[in-house]
């Protein structure tokens, strides 16, 4: 830990050289914190769906991250430094796919049909987790593996997709605000999907139902987000209607 700190050290140093990026002639350069509010206020039809959607469907991402690692050790009897090596390649490759998917991915629908094309997007996302939220009860290790690669994946497309979209909708004087907020939201509710999955494992069968309580967990996140998305997607401008920021 201490060797991955260091290079911190040279973050810090680039970032002196960071300039924030030019305004629009049209953006104020401050506003006072009820002016914000009320300006977000307006936003809400927008901003609530995407905000708490995104939340919603993390919490399964969240629980599988916590929870997948003692489902190898005590359903597979896998050692840790195998475990490490999995989940290695599980967050490595999620990473590199999710990020790069769901940047090509929103670019198209943005082009193609605004920011309702992504919220569709990010419908379709979240219903692909359920199938991808089973891995827990898979009967082996390959299978697991799969399973927990592609849910980590869409997690990560979706906070791509749901970064560069609200981006498009709020006016840039306002996205710290927004920014902030959904922050602060999956901070409050992101401990959640961990306890749940532990709490229904008791009432399941303890130890041994982890899996099934975790696919319960992960299925139920899923659906219940995309229905979020899908109430406030009429909201989002389309092609027509759109952004004159976005091009």
């Amino acid at each position: 830990m201490l060797g991955l700190a260091a290079p911190l050290g040279l973050i810090f140093l680039l970032t002196l050289w960071v300039r924030e990026p030019p305004r629009r002639a049209d953006a104020p350069c401050a506003l006072a914190w009820r002016a914000a509010v009320a300006a977000l206020w307006r936003y809400r039809t927008m901003l609530v769906p995407l905000s708490f959607g995104q939340v919603i469907v993390t919490l399964g991402y969240t629980a599988a991250t916590v929870w997948s690692q003692p489902i190898f050790a005590r359903q597979f009897n896998l050692s840790p430094n195998r475990i490490g090596a999995i989940m290695g390649i599980v967050l490595l490759v999620s990473g590199l796919l999710g990020n790069f998917l769901g940047g090509i991915l929103v670019d198209l629908c943005q082009r193609a049909g605004g920011p309702r094309r992504a919220v569709s997007l990010l419908i379709v996302l979240a219903l692909a987790q359920v199938p991808a939220g089973i891995f827990g009860v898979m009967p082996s290790v390959p299978l697991v593996s799969l399973l927990l690669i592609a849910l980590c994946t869409i997690g990560n497309m979706k906070g791509v997709i749901c970064t560069t979209t609200m981006s498009s909708v709020v006016p840039e004087e306002l996205l710290g605000s927004s920014f902030g907020a959904l922050i602060a939201i999956s901070s409050v509710f992101s401990s959640f999907a961990p306890l749940a999955v532990s709490t229904l494992a008791g009432r399941i069968g303890g130890i041994q139902g982890i899996g099934q309580a975790l696919t319960i967990v992960c299925i139920i996140t899923s659906l219940a987000g995309a229905a979020t998305f899908a109430s406030g997607r009429r909201y989002f401008p389309g092609r027509s209607g759109m952004d004159p920021r976005v091009k």
